[in-house]
């Protein structure tokens, strides 16, 4: 006589974040995140209207790699 199995239990996908620390955490660094993107964005922006090339832009691009 076969004995059932109990079915295989899949990971999911965010249990971390089940944990407050670790929640903290994560919604701090995607906030940092978000900020740092917008000023290297907005610092790019704000070089290419100030002087009207594109080089400058290049520049800063070339520097956040």
């Amino acid at each position: 006589m076969a004995t059932p199995h109990a079915p295989a239990r899949r990971p999911r996908a965010f249990h971390a974040l089940e944990h407050r620390d670790f929640r903290l955490l994560w919604s701090g660094q995607t906030v940092s995140l978000i900020g740092n993107t917008a000023f290297i964005t907005a610092l790019g922006w704000r070089t290419f209207t100030l002087a009207g090339s594109a080089k400058f832009g290049l520049v800063l691009v070339a520097e956040s790699v």
